[in-house]
């Protein structure tokens, strides 16, 4: 017993010493297979076939000729080219063709710029994308004008601030002083004074660059009711949206065939919004068939009575207001 005892551990310490040696070698092919691969990949994203030469920027092409009208092309230009200038980990070059962050250069641009709406990249140049004068092109949709939503500063002035909002409501540039003629087509959006927040009463009324005037439920019963109230042949102006006394509110204004007055047309959904926009185009077609009825104001927020008040031509000074209240 003590014989193969001894030789099973002589066995055993022979066995051992080869496996460590296994194992040892094992270990340094790893390394060497390792820093064959990193030494590859680093010398390959350093090769100048796959390095971008230069960035252009431009909008989509077909859209505007390519032309960018608020989003700056040239501070964007140098801009990325100053962040695929780094390295990542002070290995690998980013201004290559697959270690550019993409990512992150669409969300700073997306939230440096409002009016940009979406942020795309090609490369150009060379093989199949490969050679010596590869060049990354960034194509930026701008937004397009739907409307604007306007802020009474409170200085004690009726001046505004206006800003160019999208189809979903948001807010991404102001009017400026150049444009504001061309501006003047367009329905003008305000916030009911009781929905802006009080940190913001040292400023404006609660437009704010970079987010939607209102939310996207909200904003989406304005577009419902003020197709609904073009659809009769009306022409809105404006809309003031929020809550106020009376809860939820649409404020609608019209302008009138006298083009020196507009008519104001509450809504408030006292009413299922299709039932309160039927009864809004009944008492329309049946009230106004006369064209010296002009209205200061339609009231639809008492269900099915609606409280107005007319224009009268009666004062030798002008239009003055007369009430009236009618119930369906």
């Amino acid at each position: 017993m003590s014989l193969v005892r001894r030789g099973g551990t002589i066995q055993s310490a022979k066995f051992a010493k080869k496996r460590r040696k296994k194992l040892i070698f094992a270990v340094v092919l790893c390394v060497v297979a390792i820093a064959s691969v990193i030494s590859t990949i680093f010398f390959f994203f350093r090769a100048q076939f796959v390095q971008i030469k230069s960035v252009q920027v431009s909008g989509p092409i077909g859209i505007n000729g390519g032309v960018l009208s608020m989003v700056p092309a040239d501070a964007v230009q140098a801009e990325i080219t100053k962040d695929i200038s780094d390295s990542w980990l002070y290995l690998f070059s980013k201004n290559t063709l697959f270690t550019y962050p993409a990512g992150t250069i669409r969300a700073n641009l997306l939230k440096e710029y409002p009016a940009a709406q979406s942020v795309d990249f090609q490369s150009h140049g060379g093989f199949l994308g490969f050679g010596n004068d590869i060049r990354l092109q960034v194509f930026i949709t701008e937004r397009t004008p739907f409307a604007l939503a306007c802020d009474t500063v409170k200085n004690g002035t009726s001046s505004q601030l206006c800003f160019y909002i999208d189809s979903n409501g948001f807010v991404y540039a102001p009017v400026s002083q150049s444009s504001q003629i061309s501006a003047i087509n367009y329905i003008h959006y305000q916030l009911a004074t009781s929905s802006v927040s009080s940190s913001l009463a040292t400023s404006t009324f609660g437009v704010v660059l970079g987010k939607s005037i209102t939310d996207p439920a909200t904003f989406a019963i304005a577009q419902k009711i003020i197709n609904a109230v073009s659809g009769i042949g009306l022409t809105v102006v404006g809309d003031t949206v929020g809550t106020d006394a009376y809860g939820p509110d649409n404020q609608i204004l019209v302008s009138n065939r006298s083009a020196s007055t507009t008519t104001a047309i509450y809504f408030n959904g006292s009413e299922p919004l299709d039932t309160e926009l039927r009864y809004f185009s009944e008492f329309w077609t049946q009230e106004s068939t006369s064209s010296a009825t002009i209205f200061q104001y339609v009231d639809m927020r008492y269900g099915k009575d609606i409280v107005f008040k007319l224009y009268s031509n009666a004062s030798s000074s002008g239009l003055t207001a007369s009430s009236s209240k009618t119930k369906k």
